[in-house]
């Protein structure tokens, strides 16, 4: 099989640690933000919230609630 090429290849560069921003990072709460609505659409999809509840009352029990 040939191989084409379509033209330069580019590449993008990295930014040095020295010059990006101080408050780069994400605020924890916004990344939970981010994460607990496709956590429960998971679990919804897949049916996870019966063993969610059956999980829960074993715990439950064994602790003596």
């Amino acid at each position: 099989m040939a191989v084409q090429f379509a033209g330069p290849v580019r590449r993008r560069r990295r930014v040095p640690a020295a010059r990006r921003a101080v408050g780069d990072t994400r605020h924890p709460l916004v990344a939970a933000a981010i994460v607990v609505p496709c956590a429960v659409l998971l679990t919804v999809a897949f049916g996870g919230w019966h063993q969610l509840v059956v999980h829960t009352q074993s715990v439950a029990a064994l602790v003596g609630r």
